[in-house]
């Protein structure tokens, strides 16, 4: 006994064995050598309508191929286990057409009138449509198929297809003058002709132009006897009388447009885009455009200037042909001259250079005429971040300046700005006013190319002590050196000690042409870490310690006018004869400070306000209120002068107090106002009452003084005081 497996595919269709039907598949026991009978229907139904199943065969064990037979007749055998019923399936396509007009041949079968085909799944159907005579073939009437009297239909669904067959009309196509040629659906079809086109059905239609005839002569197309367009579309109409075509053609003459150098772009007609460049065929009479741009690239990129025609025409100029041109034609070559090219870029990208006032971002192209010349500038450097920029280097043409100029020769030309990575160092004092630093090299900006090595000298200020470095230089000693790798930061730290300046006890009303103070004066003591503080003391009795500050000379204490770290008010006692002094100021926890300084008899300096640079007496009206340039002084009035340092008073002042109201402390030794070029007397001079250590001067202002600005100073025992302008209406 063998065991023998009988199937269907697909499973839900049914077979026979032996006379008895099965559906799906079913195994049988059969002795060795016994025969049997396999059969299945040649077709089955479909699910929808169009669709059925197409027997293929039978298929004997799963790879052999399919056998055709039907029924199929078998003998048990051990080596065959399986017999497959094997189905495709198909859709119906219908073919619908009258043999009146024609027939049909599908798959390379003949077929006059309608009929269902059942073709596989995915296979093709070639079809082609044969016309009776009187009948053309327009195509079919299906979706998806192509037009034309033959196609191929993919089999994915059934379907109904129609050939197009229409009635014939006939169409004479002639030439003027007679025996042209011209394309009738794409062919060269020579004239006269008659074609049989069927009703309502386009065509295609187009001269030949330009063409030769028997004789040589060359004729272009004109026109069409109804006015259509050269290439035109035909719809052939419905009538049984001959339709009449012509193409009408004037002679030529060949004309040739050029461009020096070739290969660069014309305007004729309208156009630039003609295939195979500019040469025409056109017939006599004809009038035609024809431009050469100004401008234009070439296909390099490269610009082109228009110069002129070869015929002395304008740019865009008009062609008439006339029956002169029929023999040679003739050839207008447009000369261009090519213009040099810059192109400007930057090693870094982001960058703008200005040309000629304008910026061009770059890459930036530039084309001028040879000969010309740019003003061509960028940035000196540009921000990469905190602490780093890029710097500019130089020019690849190794110029080394920013700003440049560039001539323009018919050369293309790249110029690079290079750039190069620098950064940032920074320097500080804390306290700010404690150093001054020096680098070597130096750099106006604090920026160095990446790499440099920069010597880093912090030098302590007067009235600070170096204590040690912080940042990228760090220690107890004020230099170092650090390479720029990055952005570096170094910080001097200072402790602050008093200082007194050299020549730093000066009259309190300025700089004077004497370098010496008088006795009983207000001075100025000048330096640095004077005091930690600004106090102002009071009025009268003056102070003699502000801010844990007192000044001593020699061994005596000064009234204090105020005290700050750089600055220092004080009065002088009324008694010190003329000579060399020492002066201490002495603060709490902190070294004293001296320094020297001369007294002499008289030492005179006139108060000042600076205005604009400009210093203005400090001067007032009778009223008490300011001379100034808004209110200047009158002429005929009384004004007084202030200052300190004229010298001894008669009686003498007793110097921490304010001078009270009488006596009047007048001053001692002679004096002179000189206003300008005049010498005015005083209605009096001495020490103002309510003050400490100021002077007075009052005068008259005469009529002779000019209007303005007039500078005034004073002389006391012949020793002048600074210059002051005192303002006359």
């Amino acid at each position: 006994m063998t065991s023998v497996r009988v199937s269907v595919s697909p499973s839900h269709l049914g077979f026979t064995v032996d006379g008895q039907y099965f559906t799906g598949a079913a195994t049988f026991q059969w002795p060795v050598g016994s025969k049997h009978v396999l059969s299945a229907p040649s077709s089955v139904p479909g699910l929808t309508l169009g669709t059925q199943y197409g027997f293929n065969g039978w298929r004997v064990n799963s790879d052999s191929e399919l056998q055709q037979g039907q029924p199929l007749i078998i003998a048990a055998d051990p080596a065959i286990a399986q017999y497959t019923a094997e189905y495709s399936t198909q859709y119906r396509i219908r073919l619908s057409f009258s043999g009146i007009a024609g027939s049909v041949y599908a798959g390379g079968t003949r077929y006059t009138s309608t009929v269902d085909l059942w073709v596989n799944a995915g296979k093709a159907l070639d079809l082609e449509a044969v016309p009776n005579p009187g009948w053309v073939c327009a195509g079919w009437r299906a979706p998806y198929i192509e037009s034309g009297f033959t196609a191929t239909l993919v089999a994915t669904r059934p379907l109904t297809v129609s050939p197009n067959f229409v009635p014939v009309q006939r169409v004479r196509l002639e030439t003027s003058p007679p025996g042209l040629r011209m394309m009738a659906d794409r062919t060269l079809t020579p004239t006269p002709t008659v074609l049989e086109w069927g009703y309502d059905t386009a065509h295609i239609l187009s001269p030949v132009s330009p063409q030769y005839d028997l004789q040589g002569r060359r004729w272009v197309f004109s026109k069409w006897s109804d006015g259509a367009p050269a290439t035109r579309t035909y719809k052939v109409p419905v009538g049984d009388r001959e339709e009449r075509l012509v193409a009408e053609f004037v002679l030529g003459a060949p004309m040739t447009f050029a461009t020096n150098p070739p290969g660069l772009k014309l305007v004729v007609d309208g156009r630039d885009d003609w295939y195979g460049g500019y040469n025409f065929s056109w017939g006599v009479g004809e009038i035609h455009t024809v431009e050469a741009p100004l401008e234009q690239n070439d296909k390099n990129g490269r610009k082109w200037v228009f110069r002129g025609w070869s015929n002395g025409g304008t740019a865009a100029q008009e062609v008439t042909v006339t029956e002169d041109h029929l023999h040679d034609g003739t050839r207008l070559t447009a000369e261009y001259a090519l213009m040099g090219r810059l192109t400007l870029q930057a090693s870094v990208p982001g960058l703008t250079a200005t040309v000629d006032g304008e910026p061009c971002a770059m890459p930036c192209t530039l084309d001028r005429m040879a000969g010309t010349t740019v003003e061509i500038s960028v940035p000196g450097s540009l921000e990469a971040g905190d602490g780093a920029r890029f710097g500019f280097e130089g020019w690849s043409d190794a110029a080394g300046d920013a700003l440049r100029t560039m001539a323009f020769d018919t050369e293309a030309r790249v110029l690079t700005a290079n750039y190069g990575v620098m950064y940032q160092l920074a320097v500080t004092a804390d306290p700010p006013e404690g150093a001054a630093f020096l680098c070597e090299p130096p750099s106006p900006d604090g920026f160095y190319r990446s790499g440099t090595r920069v010597v880093v000298r912090a030098e302590e200020r007067p009235g600070f002590r170096f204590r040690r470095l912080e940042g990228d230089l760090n220690g107890d000693v004020a230099s170092g050196v650090v390479e720029m790798s990055g952005p570096r930061f170094v910080r001097a730290i200072y402790d602050p000690v008093p200082y007194i300046a050299p020549s730093g006890v000066r009259n309190a009303a300025g700089e004077t042409p004497l370098e010496a103070v008088a006795a009983n004066s207000a001075i100025s003591i000048y330096g640095a870490s004077l005091a930690s503080a600004v106090e102002i003391g009071p009025d009268n009795p003056l102070a003699q310690s502000l801010a844990g500050v007192t000044v001593r000379v020699n061994d005596r204490v000064l009234p204090l006018l105020f005290v700050s770290p750089e600055q220092i008010n004080a009065q002088l006692p009324y008694d010190l004869e003329p000579g060399e002094y020492t002066l201490a100021v002495w603060q709490e926890n902190r070294a004293e400070v001296k320094s020297t300084f001369t007294v002499a008899r008289n030492a005179p300096g006139l108060f000042q306000n600076i205005v604009d640079e400009v210093p203005w007496a400090v001067a007032l009206h009778p009223d008490g209120s300011p001379v100034t340039a808004e209110a200047p002084a009158r002429r005929g009035e009384v004004v007084t002068v202030y200052g300190t340092g004229f010298g001894p008073t008669v009686p003498p002042a007793v110097h921490g107090f304010a001078v009270p109201d009488t006596p009047a402390f007048t001053l001692a030794d002679p004096v002179e106002l000189v206003a300008g070029e005049r010498v005015l007397e005083p209605q009096w001079i001495g020490l103002e009452p309510g003050r400490v250590a100021v002077n007075a001067f009052r005068f008259v202002v005469a009529q002779e003084l000019p209007s303005g600005a007039v500078p005034l100073l004073l002389r006391v025992n012949g020793v002048a005081s600074n210059s002051v302008q005192l303002a006359v209406e």
